[in-house]
């Protein structure tokens, strides 16, 4: 992280601190994002220690220094690709793991807790061509592998219960 101070040199600014590390840990790669905190203004952004359930949060403010915690939730996720991906409204948050694993948390916008919904096993067959997307309304999270398309209905009391196929590979090149 860095950080510049607008207000010095006539309003060119200068740098005030320079390169420092937030968090001295082993990330998994390719698993960051960020989501707006519910007074929108700050942000979130959540990062997964490689190996363990164990998720960075990152508060973003312009009051001072990004504030860091830590939540243990969730399956061991081991190094691998994947993605981690907010719904649009922010209350939800999904994380794909290329070795055939979903999770899926409630996110709180205020607190920045997560609350467990689900873990579910959607094997990569291929290794590649695969993540996760919210729908618009952030209803529904889908989930691909190499071969196939999953739906599941975030709002429903069983979200697992409704884990449907809509869509799967013809082959086609």
């Amino acid at each position: 992280m860095s950080i510049v101070d607008m207000n010095n040199m006539g309003g060119i600014g200068s740098v005030i601190i320079k390169n420092f590390s937030l968090i001295t840990d082993s990330l998994n790669p390719g698993k960051i994002t960020a989501c707006k905190h519910a007074n929108g203004r700050d942000w979130w952004v959540i990062c997964h220690r490689v190996n363990s359930n164990k998720y960075y949060k990152i508060l973003f403010s312009p009051t001072g220094l990004p504030q860091v915690t830590f939540q243990n939730i969730g399956a061991v996720r081991l190094d691998g690709a994947g993605q981690a991906k907010f719904s649009p409204d922010g209350n939800y948050f999904g994380y794909w793991y290329e070795q055939g694993g979903f999770d899926l948390f409630q996110f709180d916008r205020c607190s920045g807790l997560f609350t467990h919904v689900l873990n579910d096993t959607v094997f990569n067959t291929v290794g590649f061509n695969s993540g996760l997307e919210f729908s618009p309304n952030s209803q529904f999270v889908y989930v691909c592998n190499s071969e196939d398309i999953y739906q599941y209905d975030v709002t429903s009391p069983n979200v697992l219960a409704t884990k449907t196929v809509v869509a799967v590979y013809d082959g086609f090149l």
